[in-house]
């Protein structure tokens, strides 16, 4: 099997002013990674984050996303590019957001 990366992202439930995410925006975001790798796998918004900017400490309860994908450079193009969408989209500073190798049996 083809080397494959494990992506890892977490998306906010709400913005900073605190009004929730629409959810249509959460679903354009599976379907535009469905679409791209064939898949992905979502948790529920329960993952509380605390990170400190420049200006204050934010508190975050974030939606976690994995998808598995080709290790190579379309999909490191891809999501370097993905991410910085993403940030405008849900007016971020920030998107955390991981790759590690994986091995699949």
């Amino acid at each position: 099997m083809r080397p494959q990366l494990k992506i890892e992202f977490f998306l906010p439930s709400s913005y900073n002013s605190g009004m929730d995410i629409e959810a249509q925006k959460i679903f354009s975001v599976k379907k535009e990674i469905l679409l791209a790798f064939g898949g992905i796998s979502t948790h529920p918004a329960s993952v509380a984050g605390i990170w400190q900017g420049e200006d204050r400490t934010y508190y975050d309860n974030c939606y976690k996303f994995e998808v598995a994908a080709p290790k190579n450079d379309l999909t490191k193009e891809f999501f370097i590019s993905f991410k910085e969408k993403l940030k405008e989209l849900f007016q971020q500073h920030e998107i955390y957001m991981t790759a590690v190798e994986i091995e699949r049996f």
